[in-house]
């Protein structure tokens, strides 16, 4: 009996000591261990995932070519992917599909700030490190945020280029993409405290949705302006619902008394800004967002964020923290029809 249990305590020693030993060189013993040990080295072996909040439009191809310029630099294998239209529920569906690959890190750009919430937690309980770019999820989603630029700036911005050309008083139309996105509902947050504070003749009359889409912007434009001509300007909070409004304009026959300033690439609206059914773009470059995305992810697998240090981002230099949980890329540009040809995104 006594050699019996003897035997039968070595042998599970013996799987003990396998087990362990499987762990330490290929990540753990178990269904989710790989993830957690590839999340922690950030080597070569290493996947990141970057989620943008749809694939098919000019923004996204250049935030996926920084991406994929910064996946070079660092010899590091990037997937670039995305839902075809700005969905949560089509996220949701990447993710669970990276924590199953067992990507390293993911980062995101939220389509619903609390929707992704458990997707993403679910990569983190894996073992993935999580981030958000371009548009912030809740905080309990991810570790650390990569902000293009302050949405106050952001929304200082806009306002200021309205104001210069539609003057300080009147009512202002703002089509966005969806009512919960989260990144255009603090851009609009952050124009109504500036105007409150610095331009009270200032009204927004209405903020409409357009699915990220430029025909639907356009008809949520062409039905608002028919119901109401005097109208002083259209801000639009995506590519799509500036060049959306701005055929809009076109087909009313409203000439440059009414501007339409918004966020968007300068490649995307070349034709509006060059016809001047559009007046000007506030943005930052995309590219130097999707490249930065992928420094963060490998920093974060690699356990070397450094609050005090910043992050170290290749050619954008040393990118520094606004606060414990976000790190800032820049200051944001305007692009208007005399200098749009100067960028190439």
């Amino acid at each position: 009996m006594h050699t019996r249990r003897s035997a039968r305590a070595s042998r599970v020693t013996l799987v003990v000591m396998v087990c362990v030993l499987a762990a330490v060189l290929a990540g753990g013993c178990g269904s989710g261990g790989g993830g957690a040990a590839n999340a922690s080295n950030g080597g070569k072996g290493c996947t990141y995932g970057v989620l943008p909040k749809a694939v098919g439009n000019q923004y996204w191809a250049a935030v996926g070519k920084g991406a994929r310029e910064a996946a070079k630099a660092l010899d590091v294998k990037v997937d670039y992917n995305g839902p075809t239209s700005a969905d949560a529920a089509g996220q949701t569906e990447f993710i669970d599909s990276w924590i199953q690959k067992k990507y390293c890190a993911i980062s995101v750009s939220a389509n619903d700030p609390n929707a992704l919430v458990p997707a993403l937690q679910r990569a983190a309980h894996a073992g993935i490190k999580v981030s958000t770019f371009d548009a912030d999820t809740a905080k309990s989603a991810r570790a650390v945020f990569l902000n293009q630029v302050t949405f106050a700036g952001v929304g200082q911005t806009l306002v200021d280029e309205m104001v210069k050309r539609a003057g300080d008083q009147g009512t202002f139309l703002v089509v966005t993409s969806t009512l919960t996105a989260p990144n255009q509902s603090q851009w609009i947050d952050e124009m109504k405290k500036y105007i409150a504070a610095k331009y009270p003749g200032v009204k927004i009359g209405a903020i409409l949705p357009g699915q990220e889409d430029q025909a639907k912007s356009r008809d949520v434009a062409l039905g608002y302006l028919r119901a109401h001509p005097n109208t002083a300007g259209i801000w639009g909070m995506t590519d799509a619902a500036v060049s959306g409004p701005a055929e809009a304009k076109k087909q009313l026959g409203i000439k440059k008394t009414m501007p339409v300033i918004g966020i968007g690439p300068p490649s995307c609206c070349k034709t509006v800004l060059a016809d001047g059914s559009a007046d000007a773009l506030v943005l930052w470059n995309p590219v130097d967002l999707g490249y930065a995305t992928v420094y963060l992810e490998k920093a974060q697998a690699e356990g070397k964020l450094n609050r005090d240090q910043g992050l170290p981002a290749g050619r954008l230099g040393t990118l520094k923290y606004i606060s414990d949980d976000t790190i800032l890329l820049g200051k944001p540009a305007v692009f208007t029809k005399s200098n749009m040809d100067d960028f190439d995104f």
